[in-house]
This record gives structure tokens, sequence and C-alpha cells, in this order.
């Protein structure tokens, strides 16, 4: 049988391997990226199985913040890292800090504002003050941050607020003008002037504290950016 592309295997000892073997069942009968202990893992085989458990890690499972882990995903030819959103929201709902909500730069390319897919490592904001947490995934890391509400906000205007403060400027006339072309475009042109509305209320200083990874725009300067890319479009005039 030919081994398995993608994410590398564990070289074990021979009689490790029929203690993994139990371990990975146990863990692949999780849903992908659900998040567990390893209490849980070795309470699943009767206590034993400790010595495989941590051999393992970081081939099998990886180990996240406060004590938990979350398997690698096994498919039939490749074995690959878990969906980065999943486990960031089992991880936050283990440790109590809610549901995550994802940084502008990935809800601008979900909703079309973007035309290419962050390169970045994935971001999430969660309504928990002073919340700073790096999930690393094999050689992929998963920042979970703090959030104001205002960054948190999932409507329409909020997204398109937050994307403005995630996604870098110097294409934004090409971007506005594509997202909001074709029949949709009153309706999507309101949901910019409303986001600007948006970041012009938010607070700069408060931004700055709950930022924690120095990328992106402060509100005021991305509310001044697409303001000016709105007029530059001919779009009509929104008041500071």
């Amino acid at each position: 049988m030919y081994p398995k592309g993608g994410h590398p295997l564990p070289s074990l000892r021979p009689d490790l391997e029929a203690a993994r073997e139990a371990l990975c069942a146990w863990m692949g009968a999780l849903p992908e990226g659900e998040v567990f202990t390893r209490a849980q893992a070795l309470e699943a085989l009767d206590g034993d199985g400790l010595e495989a458990f941590d051999a393992i890690q970081g081939f099998d499972h990886f180990a996240l913040p406060q004590g938990f882990h979350v398997a690698v995903r096994e498919g039939r030819y490749v074995r690959t890292i878990p969906d980065p959103e999943r486990t960031a929201r089992s991880w936050c709902a283990a440790v109590g800090w809610g549901e995550p909500v994802a940084f502008g730069d990935w809800t601008g390319w979900q909703d079309g504002l973007a035309i290419h897919e962050p390169l970045a490592g994935r971001r999430f904001r969660v309504d928990m003050p002073g919340a700073d947490a790096t999930l690393s995934l094999g050689r992929a890391r998963v920042r979970v941050l703090h959030g104001l509400p205002w960054l948190m906000d999932s409507t329409p205007a909020g997204r398109v607020a937050r994307a403005l403060c995630d996604l870098p400027h110097k294409t934004i006339d090409a971007d506005l003008a594509r997202w909001a072309a074709g029949p949709e475009q009153t309706g999507r042109r309101a949901l910019v002037e409303t986001a600007i509305a948006i970041l012009d209320e938010a607070n700069d200083d408060a931004w700055r504290a709950a930022k924690g990874d120095g990328r992106g725009w402060r509100p005021q300067e991305a509310a001044a950016s697409a303001r000016a890319a709105m007029e530059r479009l001919g779009w009509r005039h929104v008041a500071a």
C-alpha cells in the first residue's frame, strides 16, 4: 500500500503502532476540527497509549493552547490540517470565548469585495477582552483576538465595514466598481455608505487596543479611503 501524501506520518517504535492505530481510530471518529483533551483520548483507550499520544503529536494531532488538541484530517489519499474555521470555533467554545468572527480580509473575499483569497493566516475576533491566542496547525497559524462590537457586526453593512478595515486599499476603486456593478449596484452602494458611517463612529484608540497583530487600517483611515474612492467613482458623496 502506498503512503498518503500531505502531512507527514510519524516514525514510531513497533510496540507503539497498535496504540497509535487505536488513537487514530478514536480521533478519526470525531467531527473535523473538533478539539479534545489528552485525558479524553486516553480515557477512550482505558488509560493506555500515553507514550504513543505524545509521540504522534505534531503528526496525527496538534497541540493547541489551554491543553486542547485537534486531529489531522485523514483523506483517502492525502492527510491535511483540519479546517481552520471549524477548529477555531471548537476551540473558542471549549475555552469559553464564544463564537469567533472572521477578519474582514476573509469576509471581504467571501462576499466578493476582494478577488483574491487572503494569503495571510486565518484570523478571528471574539467578544472576550484581552483575548489573544495562536492556534498552530503544522505550518498554518490561526489567530484569535479580542474584537469590538462594530468589528464583529455580521450585518451586511457591518461586514463591508470590517472588510474596508482589513483589505488593502491600493485597488479599492476597481474593487468597489466591480463589486457594486450590475443589478445590485444601488443596494451595494448604500451598504458602502452605511459602512463608512459605521467607521466614522468607531473609536481609533479602542481599535488600536483590540487590534493585536499590526495589520489593517484604522477605522478613520478606512472611512476616508472608501469615501475618496466613492467620489472618484462618481458615487453619491457621503458626509463625514
